[in-house]
């Protein structure tokens, strides 16, 4: 089933939404549906994250997957997390 949670997925939920940031998520708002990895059977999860303190947040100005990565270098797309100095 794409999108399926993984086991402790809600404490994973709660960390990015009280304490750290999930910086993807804010820069592609809640509704976008991206996947940085897949299973044999094709099921696609979004299970590469950065997640920041406040500090890092204000400093990110994009965060995004490059799926060129996928099946040369590894089998997950490469998250990029663009700061400013």
């Amino acid at each position: 089933m794409e999108g399926a949670k993984f086991h402790c997925a809600d404490q994973f939920v709660n960390l990015a939404k009280t304490t750290l940031t999930d910086l993807w998520r804010t820069h592609n708002g809640e509704l976008a549906q991206e996947y940085s990895w897949y299973s044999n059977a094709g099921n696609g999860f979004r299970i590469d994250h950065a997640l920041a303190g406040v500090k890092a947040t204000s400093r990110c100005v994009a965060c995004y997957y490059d799926h060129s990565t996928r099946n040369t270098l590894t089998d997950h797309s490469a998250l990029v997390v663009e700061l400013r100095p």
